[in-house]
């Protein structure tokens, strides 16, 4: 019989260096997985057949590269598996929509506004006047009257007789004043001020409403065994570890048994 590299036989090789390697240590599955249940289930799957890479380093890191590229489809299929959905159900619709609307508003205001203002008041002035006082007077006079004449016999002229007067005078007077002066007035006015008013004002609006709805259940199309019976051959027909083995058997392996 001939002799055969499985990928088990590979790992063993691996585990038996020292310091001990890992044949899937660049190996990676979607979050929510474990990557230890994934790589048991491959060596469980493929451990009967040929790898088609007898080189254990090579083989390490094809690995990690072939499980990079699959995982977005990996990340997919593992969650249209754990989708929470109700089994008896085949109707299932949600609908969500949006109403919106939009809105202007404009206001102009043009006008005067004409106030009036009025003052008045009146105004009283009294003032009374006191006054007191002496007056003294010392008054001398001296006269002295000289007449003149003209001779017949000649054209100049000449004393004739002179008189003279002495006397010297003394008065004193007192003056007393008293007086009262009023004034009134009264003063009024009268102003008108006006306000011309040119305002627009402009508002805009936006009103959004968001509205979702769902609807499910069964519609009649099938009934409630046919429903269980669907979803009993696929739990028992896929599993997400046994997709990832049978792809890599496809990938890796001989398939010849």
């Amino acid at each position: 019989m001939r002799a055969t590299m499985t990928v088990w036989g590979l790992n063993n090789y691996f585990q038996s260096l020292s310091p001990a390697r890992d044949l899937f240590e660049f190996f990676t599955v979607p979050e929510g997985l474990s990557k230890e249940d994934a790589a048991a289930t491959i060596l469980m799957a493929t451990a009967e057949l040929e790898t088609i890479y007898p080189n254990p380093a090579m083989l390490q890191q094809l690995i990690g590269v072939w499980s990079r590229t699959r995982q977005a489809a990996w990340e997919h299929i593992h969650e249209a598996l754990t989708a929470e959905y109700n089994l008896l159900h085949n109707y299932d619709r949600s609908e969500e929509w949006t109403d919106t609307r939009n809105g202007t508003r404009n206001t102009d205001k043009d006008g005067n506004n004409t106030r009036s203002e009025t003052t008045s008041g009146t105004d009283n002035k009294t003032v009374t006047t006191h006054a007191e006082g002496e007056n003294s007077s010392d008054t001398t006079v001296n006269d002295e009257v000289t007449n003149q004449v003209i001779g017949y016999d000649s054209n100049a002229f000449v004393n004739h007789d002179k008189s003279t007067k002495v006397g010297n005078t003394v008065g004193t007077s007192n003056t007393e004043n008293d007086g009262t002066e009023t004034t009134a007035g009264t003063t009024s006015g009268t102003s008108s001020v006006t306000d011309v008013i040119d305002e627009t004002e402009s508002e805009t609006s936006t009103d959004r409403a968001t509205h979702s709805g769902r609807v499910s259940g069964n519609i009649g199309v099938t009934t409630s065994q046919q429903m269980i019976e669907s979803e009993l051959r696929l739990r028992l027909g896929y599993n997400l570890y046994d997709i990832i083995a049978d792809e890599f058997k496809r990938r890796f392996c001989i398939l010849i048994y």
